[in-house]
């Protein structure tokens, strides 16, 4: 085989490995976009309370934040399908890997679909959601925080000589 066409070969390798340590980054850019864009609309929402209201009050049809938190969390949503994306790709025959990334692109759905469409419109209506607040924002934070540490250990795991590539 000539120089130039190793170097080739190397080079489509070398692709799907940035491709995935991009969509791994956004594993960790998805939920820290979220938190933020909960703490900046909880912010920006005269009269709202972190400790007595519910996060998905702050899309709600007619909130003020609505708009931006609709799209801030759609954004979010994405970067996660990205990330699940990237977990396939690093599992190879990883049946537990492959399970929890089909698990995650439920969790997209949700945020794309059930949060955006369901919570507003049962916010709108004005059903009593007050009760729901402290386990929806601890549910939602702790899901967050371990889908900021999956994609570090991915990338770290990349790293080592016989890792799962």
């Amino acid at each position: 085989m000539e120089a130039a066409t190793i170097i080739q070969a190397r080079k489509e390798l070398q692709a799907p490995k940035i491709v995935r340590k991009v969509f791994l980054i956004c594993g960790i850019l998805s939920p820290l976009l979220y938190v933020g864009a909960d703490i900046l609309a909880g912010i920006l929402y005269a009269g709202y309370s972190f400790t007595s209201q519910a996060i998905s009050e702050l899309f709600a049809i007619g909130a003020p934040t609505s708009g931006l938190i609709v799209l801030l969390f759609t954004v979010s949503s994405v970067l996660l399908v990205a990330f699940v994306l990237s977990v396939w790709m690093s599992a190879g025959w990883n049946r537990a890997l492959r399970a929890m990334a089909l698990m995650m692109v439920g969790n997209a759905v949700n945020g794309l679909v059930l949060w955006n469409i369901v919570f507003s419109y049962a916010s709108k209506v004005g059903a009593d959601l007050s009760t729901l607040w402290l386990a929806e924002r601890i549910s939602t934070y702790v899901y967050d925080l371990w889908q900021v540490v999956l994609p570090i250990v991915l990338l770290r795991e990349e790293k080592r000589p016989g890792a799962i590539r």
